[in-house]
């Protein structure tokens, strides 16, 4: 009978390259599930991590059949490991770009004034605090000044500027 660990004997670096890569992918796959509309990809210059994931998981695999089932040499075993990893990278970036996954959120804190949000940490009077705000369909967590009085925690706000920092000034929304 054939363990789990005969396998990994076999090909240590590969299945722990292929564990670690199909976890992390399907772990990706299910926040951008959860949430699609605010969700957006970590990207290495043009490579988006999910690709990256992906060349990893199919790699590991790859590497590990070479290695365990056909006993290639483990030159050859990385070769088409690394061939594979590749057509695997490919299939996702083609899948990003036909389902149009963005890899990139860029903007402007000027584009930020007038945005609506809450207080996440209480700002106290001519204090800092933290407030959330969703922009462009992306929840932010900003440091944020309030010129005129403390805001509690939960309160809704509106951004009215923003500073030499990048902090955003807040008020009160039913202000």
């Amino acid at each position: 009978m054939i363990t789990f660990l005969d396998i990994y004997y076999a090909a240590p670096v590969y299945m722990i390259i292929m564990i670690v890569g199909t976890l992390l992918y399907i772990l990706k796959s299910i926040h951008l599930y959860f949430y699609s509309e605010r969700s957006f990809e970590i990207s290495f210059k043009t490579l988006p991590l999910s690709s990256l994931l992906a060349g990893f998981m199919g790699a590991g695999a790859m590497g590990l059949i070479c290695q365990y089932e056909f006993k290639f040499n483990s030159l050859l075993s990385f070769f088409l490991a690394l061939l594979l990893g590749g057509v695997f990278i490919f299939i996702q970036q083609w899948l990003n770009y036909a389902y149009k996954i963005p890899h990139r959120f860029e903007f402007s804190y000027t584009d930020l004034v007038g945005a609506y949000g809450k207080v996440v940490s209480e700002i106290p009077p001519d204090g800092h605090g933290q407030v959330e705000i969703v922009y462009s369909h992306r929840r932010m967590l900003l440091k944020a000044h309030s010129q005129k009085a403390k805001i509690e925690k939960n309160t809704p706000i509106k951004v009215v500027a923003i500073n030499d920092d990048s902090m955003v000034i807040v008020e009160r929304r039913d202000a």
